[in-house]
């Protein structure tokens, strides 16, 4: 009597264990995934010995259900049992995670879309004018003069154009930089339109360039404009500027060049700051 006893007594406490067990793992399961195939095995391992200790103990035959069946009739059940359960359990493991790959997939496309929509809502769209304009203030400043020295010495003529960049766009820009490359100076200038202030919408901002000791002939300008929107994406655009410079002053324009094209590229969004902002930043 004390040894049925204390069988039942370790078989309930081997009963509230798994169970405990099987709740900790359901708590601990990191995605909807885990908990559904952690409560299906859970269920297959639990059930039969649920089933296993009722009978041995002969339970529900006191209470007038069943006769407890021959121990040997056992083998032959969980082998049945296993088979059946571990079947069952591939087809239910694979259906499942195809379900949630697809679920996950699904979630993930849908917030690319959104980030894109956001994105295209936000998109910086600028317009670029070149004019012989002068404009006054202090060198290096936003809204005033950059001066590039061309190396070759022997020619005491400037020339000077005045770049203008409205934003048309539906909100405002963050921050502008301006990456200017030409035959006429061997480095490229980085050069900082607005970081601090903003570029709003319809606002227009503009910039001199001075360019000395420059020879008559027909020169080439490339401006690279860097630009960030609202949800600090990264924009680049090249702008192509050409530009003939003779010794005929003109009247109009108040110089001896003249601007003869300007092609704009479409802007192209980059993955990362660029590089020589962050060397503006620290300087």
């Amino acid at each position: 009597m004390v040894e049925k006893f204390t069988q039942i007594i370790l078989t309930i406490l081997v009963l509230i264990f798994s169970i405990k067990l099987f709740v900790k793992g359901y708590k601990d399961s990191k995605s909807e995934f885990e908990k559904v195939l952690y409560t299906i095995l859970s269920f297959a391992i639990i059930f039969p010995l649920i089933v296993y200790y009722l009978d041995r103990y002969n339970i529900p035959s006191k209470f007038g259900y069943t006769e407890n069946i021959i121990s040997s009739d056992w083998v032959s059940i969980l082998t049945n049992y296993s088979a059946t359960i571990i079947s069952t359990l591939l087809s239910a493991v694979f259906l499942i995670f195809i379900t949630f790959k697809q679920m996950d997939e699904t979630y993930k496309d849908n917030i690319k879309l959104n980030n894109e929509t956001q994105r295209i809502q936000n998109l910086p769209l600028l317009r670029y004018n070149f004019t012989h304009e002068r404009l006054e203030g202090e060198l290096f400043g936003e809204n005033q003069k950059w001066i590039f020295s061309n190396q070759d010495d022997s020619n005491s003529d400037s020339i000077g154009f005045t770049m203008e960049i409205e934003n048309i766009g539906l909100n405002t820009v963050r921050k502008v930089y301006l990456e200017v490359e030409s035959e006429l100076f061997n480095k490229k200038e980085n050069i900082e339109l607005c970081n601090q202030s903003n570029l709003e919408k319809n606002q227009l901002k503009k910039k001199e360039f001075i360019i000395t000791n420059v020879a008559k002939g027909t020169y080439k300008i490339e401006i690279t404009v860097y630009y960030q929107d609202l949800l600090k994406n990264w924009y680049k655009q090249k702008v192509h500027l050409t530009i003939s410079v003779t010794n005929i002053y003109d009247s109009k324009t108040h110089d001896c060049n003249q601007i003869n094209s300007v092609v704009v590229d479409d802007e192209e969004k980059l993955s990362r700051e660029p590089a020589f902002v962050k060397k503006i930043k620290k300087s």
